[in-house]
């Protein structure tokens, strides 16, 4: 298991994104990080299960990622590729995000 503490201060642009690893945000890498794409996995995984900020960060980025046609998250880095498998699997996991401009249901008890 990878155990890695995530540590966030201050604001992040979740549209911008560096797989570098000890650059900035839920999908950076700690430094000195020399995983794999299957390493990477596991420690968002990790990342996801274990640090609520993490958590919110990375399905706050797939939910822009997914509603956005892909156009409005910008992944850079060595590990782009497995962060967009990462991005990508979330939006499945937890289904259609809403489209822009769509409205949520309003539930049966409460008046329109």
């Amino acid at each position: 298991m990878i155990e890695e503490a995530y540590e966030c201060n201050g604001v992040i642009d979740l549209t911008r994104h560096d797989t570098a690893p000890g650059a900035r945000g839920p999908l950076a890498p700690p430094e000195n990080w020399n995983g794999s794409d299957e390493d990477y996995l596991r420690l968002l995984r990790s990342r996801y299960r274990r640090a609520p900020g993490a958590h919110q960060h990375l399905a706050l980025t797939a939910r822009i990622h997914a509603c956005s046609f892909g156009e409005g998250v910008s992944v850079t880095g060595p590990y782009r590729a497995p962060a967009l498998q990462a991005l990508d699997a979330l939006v499945r996991q937890h289904g259609a995000p809403l489209v822009q401009g769509a409205q949520a249901p309003v539930p049966d008890n409460e008046p329109a």
